[in-house]
This record gives structure tokens, C-alpha cells and sequence, in this order.
């Protein structure tokens, strides 16, 4: 099951006039989310191509048991395709075994161009933000939508940064949507800086997600360690001569 933690940007429109004045009297506020869309920018704008070794499981719940869970390890492959990001997942051993395409566990994918896509400067205009306890940043979204959030009915959660402004920690929760979305709808997320090409951005370092799926839950939890930005390159070899056919080979 593969499943995703945002979707693409439908929102052109800016500020609407309620989120401006949701902040107009808070100037931190609006600077912890002027840097917080700057950093969500960066990720969706000029991430450049990296790879990391993810590790975790995959379980089945039901209440507070775990009925069944897989463990799994590869490399995920983040490649800048035709100005947007596409995320690729090459197991390496699931359950200690080498992998193979019949024990394929529930993954999340869009942990990284994704992770911040709630407060990004278009959908910030669609939930009402506030200061909440333990230095969060909660948000919940418009009821009724503003016009271009409609898909985004419901969506609620948090985020925290550290003394610069930089998000640590977000989470998020959206009603389930239709099978053509897949979005999971409950995901938290860890974030650190990782420098590529010279440049530090915001990575997802570990996520959990959780969806329902009839009386039990499915359950994604994953590290992202050792990432790197991703090169390609040849080498030439030495040149080999010539056979003159005419002539008999030894």
C-alpha cells in the first residue's frame, strides 16, 4: 500500500483576508510563519536530488496491540523531475530477509518535498493559526473553506521550531480522502538540517503515520539517516584496438 503525506499545490491565490488578520496583531506569529513558508518553499522550489537510508516497520494494530509487523531497510531516492520531486523506494531486506516483491510492506512516501506543504505560503491561507500550549503553532482549517482549500476540509495540527524559527516537529491530521488522493490522515514528523549542495534544508529525519482500516490501524514509522545529495557520473575506460578482420586472430 503506498500512501502520501501531501498533494500537489492547487492554491494559487495569497493571503485571503482572514488569514492576514488571524496574525496582523501578532508580528512573531507572522514571522514564525513567514519563515515557516520560506522553508517550505525551499523544499518544494530548489530541493536538489538526494538519496538516505530509511529504516522502520509496518504494523497492524488493533487497540493497543500489535497484531502483525514488518521491518524493512533500503534507500529512498528523492529526484528532481520537471520542476517537482519524485520519491522512489528500493528495499533492501524486509524482515531481515533480502527483499522481494510479494512481502511488500505500507509505505508513506512524500516525506520530504511534502513535509511542510500545510504551511507553505498558498495553504496558509486556508487555517486559522495560533499560539498553543509548550510553544506550538496549531492550525485548523477554514470552516467553510476559503475558495481553492476545499480538499483540505478538516485539516488540523501543530508545528514547533527552535530558537531561529526553524520547524522541528509538525503534525497534522485530515479526514480521510478519496482513493485517488491517498492521503494518510494522521502523520507526525521530525525535522533536522541537512546540508545539500551547499544549502541546509529542512528533512524529515522520522515519521509516523497511522490510517484506519476497518477495526485495526496500519501503522508507518521510518528513520531517515546518511542523506546525501544524489550525483551521477561515467568514467571513460582505455580505448580498445581495432580487429582487422583480414587478418588470422591468434
Amino acid at each position: 500500500m503506498r500512501l502520501v503525506l501531501g498533494a500537489a499545490l492547487v492554491v494559487s491565490m495569497s493571503f485571503s483576508a482572514r488569514a492576514q488578520s488571524a496574525v496582523a496583531n501578532d508580528p512573531q506569529l507572522a514571522d514564525t510563519l513567514a519563515k515557516a513558508a520560506a522553508q517550505a518553499d525551499a523544499l518544494q522550489r530548489d530541493l536538489p536530488s538526494f538519496t538516505c537510508t530509511v529504516s522502520g516497520h509496518s504494523d497492524i494494530v488493533q487497540g493497543d496491540r500489535v497484531e502483525h509487523s514488518t521491518a524493512f531497510r533500503g534507500t529512498i531516492r528523492a529526484q528532481r523531475q520537471n520542476g517537482r520531486m519524485v520519491e522512489g523506494t528500493t528495499y533492501t531486506d524486509v524482515d531481515g530477509k533480502p527483499y522481494s516483491e510479494k512481502h511488500h510492506p505500507y509505505f508513506v512516501h512524500g516525506g520530504f518535498t511534502d513535509v511542510l506543504l500545510y504551511v507553505s505560503e498558498p495553504l496558509q491561507q486556508c487555517s486559522q493559526f495560533a499560539r498553543g500550549a509548550e510553544g506550538r503553532i496549531e492550525f485548523h482549517a477554514y470552516s467553510p473553506s476559503v475558495t481553492g482549500c476545499g480538499r483540505y476540509r478538516g485539516l488540523e495540527g501543530f508545528f514547533t521550531t527552535d530558537a531561529a524559527g526553524n520547524i522541528t516537529h509538525i503534525e497534522r491530521r485530515l479526514p480521510e480522502s478519496d482513493e485517488l488522493d491517498a492521503l494518510v490522515p494522521y502523520a507526525a514528523i521530525d525535522l533536522a538540517p541537512v546540508e545539500l549542495n551547499g544549502k541546509m534544508y529542512r528533512l524529515a529525519t522520522h515519521i509516523r503515520s497511522e490510517r484506519p482500516l476497518g477495526d485495526v490501524r496500519q501503522r508507518f514509522e521510518a528513520d531517515y539517516t546518511e542523506c546525501k545529495l544524489f550525483t551521477t557520473g561515467f568514467r571513460i575506460l582505455p580505448g580498445v584496438a581495432p580487429v582487422d578482420d583480414a587478418k588470422p586472430q591468434p
